[in-house]
Parts: C-alpha cells; structure tokens; sequence
C-alpha cells in the first residue's frame, strides 16, 4: 500500500503559499497600525499627470531649440519652433514646463498669442 500522507503534506503546504499569495499576505512586511492618508489630488496632478483635452488635440512633430548658454552665470536663454499637427480645432493647448523656466512671449504662426501660468504647465489660449 502507497503512504500518501507525504504527499498530501506537501499538497496542503502548496495550497497554504498560494493562497497567501492570492490574497496579498506578505509575512516579511507588517501592516502600519495606523496607516496614513493618501495625499490630496490637486490640479497640478491632473495638468502633470493626466491626458486633458488640452494634451490630446495635437501632436508634436518637431521641436527646433534654440539655446544660448551663460555657463559662469548659470544663465538659460533661447527659444523653440514647436511643429504639431492638430487633430481637431484647438482653442488651448497644454505645454509643459517648470515654473522656473520664465516665458516671454508665444507666437503661432508669426502672430502673438495669449498664454498662462498653471503650475508647471503653459496654456497657450489660440
């Protein structure tokens, strides 16, 4: 006669690691007593973050950057030509960009155009 009980342990001892597994119990890692709060969404999430209307309406073909370069002065300057393609009318599109890198001006298509600050975005208002 086959002793299965050998065989039985190890099945049972499988099922044990697997369903641990299943349902997320990690015996290496402790759950906190008292877990903290997600952070608050904020707007600067959803402009970093997030494909808005204002992200998805275009798309870039080309940027031409244009940069001067103040080493001993730890100085920035310089433009970029940003070629996009639209893929329906666009009254506002979203560039990002740090809030430490100031905008001077915008055109589109050799005409001055409005544009806005939002945390580390630039809404060009068309």
């Amino acid at each position: 006669m086959i002793n299965l009980k050998p065989f039985l342990f190890a099945v049972c001892v499988s099922i044990l690691f697997v369903s641990c597994s299943v349902i997320g119990l990690n015996m290496k890692r402790k759950t906190p007593a008292n877990p903290a709060k997600y952070p608050k969404f904020t707007q600067a999430d959803t402009l970093r973050g997030m494909i808005t209307h204002y992200r998805k309406n275009f798309d870039v073909t080309y940027y031409d950057i244009h940069l001067d370069i103040d080493i001993e002065n730890m100085y920035l300057k310089g433009f970029v030509d940003i070629y996009f393609k639209a893929f329906e009318d666009i009254d506002t599109l979203q560039i990002d960009l740090y809030g430490n890198m100031k905008v001077s001006g915008i055109t589109l298509q050799s005409d001055s155009v409005r544009f806005k600050r939002k945390f580390n975005a630039v809404l060009v208002l068309c």
